[in-house]
């Protein structure tokens, strides 16, 4: 097996990693054929070693016989006249600390309080704190702290839940909380501590409970986790040997206690002779205050939220010897900040693993400022990242983090379902001691290559933006990875529609602006992860326990922009445009710089805005707002137009002003003259002297000097031949006969096919000549048109002078622009997929020059290319699914061609190309940046299914079964049929006498009745089962407007006779059911994966396609380009490649065209009467209704 690849890509580890993969999966596979997907394991057996045995390889001695107050006592047994605790002047030595603790635990336990009881506490920040938490331990109890901030309503929860019958508090504390237990006042008169302060005979062992400490669900009431003392004593062997804890520390007690961060700084103290101090609540809210404290105190060692530590300053700290952080992520910033000034080390651990789990020691690690870690496990703790089916995740792929040793929790108090669910058998242990569980703990992580961890975030804090799965911490990853960014913390807002948003608040050293952030992760992240809400904030709200505080962060349409300063309208334009966004985004003020998405539009409002623009006179297009996206932008761009049409103005306008100009710039004699034909004038310019290699130099200097009213088509030798043999359509007695003509016509157009196809190839290879750079799954509409292949394209037509170095450029934005115009289709072990090239450097566009010929020449012989190149078939694998060429007619006007296969093109793309084209072309120097539209974001959106639609709910609204009942009835009717010569057949419904308000509705509901009227009696049956064609670039707030692509899906309606068919109503119900929740029929026939939540929808609509669909599409009023399409002739159409009737319509020049397509044969004369009768019921419905 060998591998090419991109060494400035990959390193080739990263290639020996996959390899190993391939390998280890083909093992499987070839020794067990039936084995499952989700039972391959990727892992090769070298990795499996290194992450079990060398990562895993965390063993050390801890004293495991001991328990938390033991260690204590054995500590004030060493060092009894040694400081312990400082509180607010108060101070006790370990002696007096240990003494008082007994104390209270002979009281405790005369209370019946013995091994693993539940004793609440809830004090302020004080001596009585520690000394509570102590004398519940030594009396073999486990402490339940309940933090007195906390609502009334939280504390009666967790005093309910725990069942504690035990209360120890202060005395202004009791007012706080109803409590029916038996209540014990630390601070108050009576006796609470014994008289005998010795150590007592301990009745609790390491397995015992030390403490419940409740923490957050996502959803719903807080739970309980309950911590053995074997867990946090593990962590003795890492504050001795690693952090070299000692009885000169200072170490302060940040936390609250009701978080067990507030363990690791209690515990670490005590256990090693150090002193503890405590401050008030009011010194850790205010910055400069608890600089002081620290300095005041000699502070040493100190565990931090990074949230709190970024705001501090590390040279108002000198005597600290130690920071940690803990609690939320750490970012670049934070690491640059204090890495070279003290040890730093950056922890990680759930609560239901002892406190800590992993430790980075930031300042050792020489990649410290391009990654942040979580570490390696601590002493007798082990880490898994393990897959969806819970297998063993290679290096630098991310899973789940699963944890297991010494520091594992007993489990969820009176939770067993829970415990059962996230406290887990670990299989990946032969029943180890220590190791026999694994917790969950819903944390995304991966391993890096040096056997540290990156966290990516909560696996349940994935979010689903418009149909997109999100990951919210891998945003917050990478906003982090953003210069001066401190604190990022990302949500899912519901809008006022009910859709959802993304919002990033974010703390910065300094103004960081939303265009600035936008425009980073534009380059990181796919357009659906980047927020549509950014909220720079002085600080994060911060809980008690030193988290965010999600509930107190501010609404998104509150949230002011910072970085945006007021600039008003600076002219009628802006104002108008500033009317109309206050207008679709119901802001009350709008600066002429803030950016319309940022302001909350989207696409939808985006299209509202266009079309009041419109309404006031403004002449706007949706993708100008796409690309312009401030006023001040747009009236720029609004202004650069009207400039253009300046300077028009001020060009040459007079025909003896022209030629004299053109006499006397290229020094010779000129005459213009219009020279009529059957249809139009053209201009010729007469020269004397003629040369034809001036022809061009002409071309450029009349167009910057001359109006485009006065730009010749022809440029021609004066006193030559009779310029209107050269445009004349008609017929003369001189003409050759029919069959010289014939062949004559045959030939060219041979000799020119034969050019085009070589043109093509070169076209095709150019394209292809470079690596493919990633694949993706095809839409499942494209699956549709693998079955179907039908043709499709666009013709753009230029009425100017062409540039063609300008024309080249456009060509290729637009080719890095949209990916299907650089993809082809390969098919591997039974799956298609689409494979991207990268755009080229540089493209030259084939061109054909028609201008020889004369005008009646020149439309035969485009009229065969166009056939040629529109109908040929294409190769299916590994070959462009178009073709491209411009065709220059004359001087002044071009056709740019464009066939295309309908799997990479539909209606809407033929439109996006000509709008962006003709931009890209007249402001193509004002273009900095390409936006690019990724078509395999669809894919993955659409192919994600429905959303808040069940199986049984689609079946029900889109009358599946009765669609089914009717579709096998006409295809049983029908298999008798010769399916050897299929049938088409074109009927034009003449509408010059119903006023149809040139309404695209009432177009669609024409065509409609007439499908069912013809369908109807062809079938001779009352309901008619169609497939609806629809446009489906719009799902939820996400749409695909701007790009090029196939998004049409099929909707399954049933038509009945009885029942008006209006476009406005039921079926109107339908297509908006399938829009707003994301349901793709094709999606639920073409993707395997949809079959098990959907499969009755699947199993018919399957069946449906598989029989005999009848197909209904309406393509709106036909445009220009499309006309000339609709007008070759298609003998050369690829044949439909299954069986399907076919039933279009386009509406021009108060006509309705309806093209028919049957698999099978049919007498024509038939079809006529259908037709006739069907169109006088019809043309009689529509005038008795108007």
């Amino acid at each position: 097996m060998s591998f090419n690849y991109n060494g400035l890509v990959f390193e080739r580890e990263s290639i020996e990693q996959i390899q190993g993969h391939l390998v280890q999966l083909l093992e499987q596979v070839t020794s067990n054929p039936d084995i499952r997907v989700r039972e391959l394991d990727v892992l090769t057996k070298q990795e499996r070693e290194q992450i079990l045995n060398v990562w895993g390889d965390t063993a050390a001695d801890y004293p495991s016989e001991q328990t938390i107050h033991g260690l204590f006592e054995a500590q004030a047994a060493q060092t009894p006249e040694q400081a312990a605790l400082f509180f607010e002047g108060a101070q006790l030595t370990y002696r007096e600390l240990n003494e008082r603790a007994n104390r209270l635990a002979r009281t405790l336990r005369s209370h019946g309080v013995t091994t693993d009881s539940l004793v609440g506490i809830m004090t302020e920040r004080s001596v009585d704190m520690i000394v509570g938490m102590l004398g519940i331990m030594k009396a073999g109890g486990a402490y339940v702290p309940l933090d007195p901030t906390y609502p009334e309503d939280r504390i009666r929860y967790m005093l309910d839940d725990s069942g504690v019958a035990l209360l120890l508090t202060q005395s202004h504390l009791l007012e706080k909380v109803a409590f029916d237990g038996k209540i014990l006042v630390l601070d108050g008169e009576q006796g609470v501590y014994h008289e005998e302060g010795s150590n007592l005979e301990p009745v609790s062992g390491p397995n015992d409970l030390a403490y419940v400490i409740y923490t957050s669900g996502t959803t719903g009431q807080p739970k309980g986790v309950m911590i053995e003392h074997h867990g946090p004593c593990n962590l003795k062997t890492y504050f001795d040997e690693t952090l070299h804890m000692s009885l000169s520390d200072h170490v302060l007690m940040f936390a609250s206690y009701s978080f067990d961060a507030a363990c690791w700084e209690v515990f670490q103290t005590l256990f090693c002779g150090a002193t503890l101090y405590v401050p008030t609540m009011e010194t850790i809210l205010n910055y400069e205050r608890f600089e002081q404290y620290t300095a005041e105190h000699q502070i040493t060692v100190v565990m931090l939220p990074p949230t709190y530590a970024v705001y501090l300053e590390p040279k108002r700290m000198s005597s600290l010897r130690i920071l940690f952080t803990a609690g939320s992520a750490s970012s670049l910033e934070l690491v640059q900040q204090w890495k070279d000034q003290v040890p730093y080390y950056n922890g990680y651990g759930p609560t239901e693993n002892s406190i800590i789990t992993t430790i980075w020691p930031v300042s050792e690690d020489a990649n410290a400022d391009e990654r942040i870690s979580i570490g390696r496990p601590v002493p007798n703790h082990r880490v898994y990242i393990v897959d969806a089916h819970g297998h063993l995740a290679p290096v630098g792929v991310a899973g789940e983090l699963c944890v297991s040793g010494e520091g594992l929790a007993r489990g969820y108090l009176h939770r067993p379902e829970l415990t059962d669910e996230k406290f887990i058998p670990n299989l990946f242990t032969d029943g180890e001691a220590g190791y026999e569980r694994m917790y969950r703990t819903g944390d995304l992580a991966r391993w890096m290559p040096d056997g540290n961890i990156e966290h990516l975030g909560r696996i349940d804090h994935q979010v689903k933006i418009r149909g997109y799965r999100i990951e919210l911490g891998e945003v917050e990853a990478n906003l982090l990875k953003v210069e001066a960014v401190q604190e990022v913390i990302v949500l899912s807002h519901e809008d006022e529609q009910g859709q959802n948003q993304l919002v990033a608040y974010y703390v910065a050293e300094r103004e960081v602006s939303t265009s600035e952030l936008r425009s980073l992760l534009g380059e990181k992240l796919p357009n659906y992860m980047v927020p549509s809400y950014f909220v720079q904030l002085e600080s994060m709200p911060l809980t008690p326990n030193g988290k965010i505080d999600r509930t107190a962060l501010p609404l998104p349409e509150l949230a002011s922009s910072p970085d945006i300063a007021y600039v008003a309208p600076r002219n009628e334009v802006e104002q108008q445009l500033a009317n109309l966004w206050r207008a679709v985004l119901g802001v009350e003020k709008v600066s002429i710089d803030e950016n319309f998405f940022e302001l909350g539009g989207h696409s939808l409002k985006a299209i509202q805005l266009v079309s009041k623009a419109q309404e006031s006179g403004i002449p706007l297009g949706i993708h100008q707002v796409l690309q312009h996206q401030t006023i001040r932008s747009l009236s720029d761009l609004l202004s650069l137009d009207k400039v253009v049409t300046k300077q028009d103005t001020s060009l040459l306008t007079d025909v003896t002003e022209a030629e004299q100009w053109i006499s006397e710039t290229f020094g010779v004699q000129a005459m213009l003259q219009f020279v009529p034909n059957d249809e139009r004038d053209y201009l010729f310019l007469y020269v004397h002297p003629f040369r034809a290699d001036q022809v061009d130099e002409m071309t450029a200097g009349i167009s910057s000097h001359v109006h485009s009213d006065l730009h010749p088509h022809y440029i021609v030798p004066m006193g030559g031949e009779d310029a209107s043999l050269m445009v004349r359509t008609g017929h003369t007695e001189l003409e050759q006969t029919d069959e010289e003509q014939e062949n004559s016509h045959q030939r060219q157009t041979e000799e020119w096919i034969l050019k085009i196809a070589e043109m093509n190839a070169s076209w095709h290879e150019h394209l292809l000549s470079s690596e493919a750079i990633h694949r993706f799954p095809l839409a499942p509409a494209q699956h549709y048109h693998l079955m179907h292949p039908a043709s499709s394209g666009t013709v753009v037509r230029l009425d100017q002078y062409v540039d063609m170095g300008r024309l080249n450029t456009a060509i290729r934005q637009l080719i890095h622009r949209h990916e299907l115009l650089r993809s082809v289709l390969v098919h591997a072990d039974g799956v298609w997929e689409w494979e991207v090239r990268p755009t080229p450097e540089h493209i030259s566009l084939p061109s054909v020059d028609l201008s020889i010929y004369p005008v009646q020449t020149q439309q035969q012989l485009l009229s065969s290319l166009m056939s040629n190149l529109y109908f040929e078939p294409y190769e299916q694998k590994h070959a462009l699914q178009y073709r491209m060429m411009l065709v220059r007619l004359n001087l002044r006007e071009h056709l740019l061609l464009l066939p295309c296969s309908h799997i990479i093109f539909d209606a809407t793309s033929g439109v996006v190309l000509h709008n962006q084209l003709l931009e890209e072309y007249d402001h193509i120097q004002q273009s900095q940046t390409v936006k690019t539209f990724h078509y395999h974001d669809y894919v993955d959106h659409i192919r994600q299914g429905p959303q808040g639609l069940s199986d049984p709910q689609i079946v029900e609204q889109f009358k599946l079964p009765a669609f089914e009942d009717h579709n096998s009835r006409i295809h049983e009717r029908m298999l008798g049929c010769n399916y050897a010569a299929p049938t088409s057949y074109r009927w034009n419904l003449n509408l010059h006498d119903i006023p149809t308000q040139e309404e695209a509705v009432n177009l669609w509901d024409i065509s409609l009745q007439m499908a069912f009227q013809f369908l109807s009696s062809y079938f001779e049956q009352s309901e008619v089962p169609l497939w609806l064609t629809q446009y489906g670039r719009q799902y939820g707030d996400r749409n695909y407007f701007g790009s090029v692509g196939e998004y049409i899906d099929h909707i399954p309606v049933l038509l009945l006779k009885e029942e008006r068919i209006s476009y406005e109503n039921d079926i109107q119900k339908l297509l908006d059911t399938a829009a707003h929740h994301h349901l793709n029929f094709f999606n639920l026939i073409f993707n395997e994966e949809m079959e098990p939540t959907y499969p009755q929808s699947s199993s018919i609509l399957k069946k449906g396609l598989e029989q005999l669909p009848i197909v209904f599409n309406h393509l709106g009023e036909m445009q220009g380009g499309l006309k000339k399409i609709g007008a070759l002739d298609r003998k050369k159409e690829q044949a439909n490649g299954g069986k399907a009737i076919f039933f279009e319509s386009v509406y021009t020049e108060s006509v309705l065209l309806i093209s028919l397509s049957l698999p099978f044969e049919e007498d024509h004369e038939k079809i006529h009467r259908i037709f006739q009768a069907a169109s006088d019921r019809l043309l009689n419905a529509l005038t008795i209704s108007q």
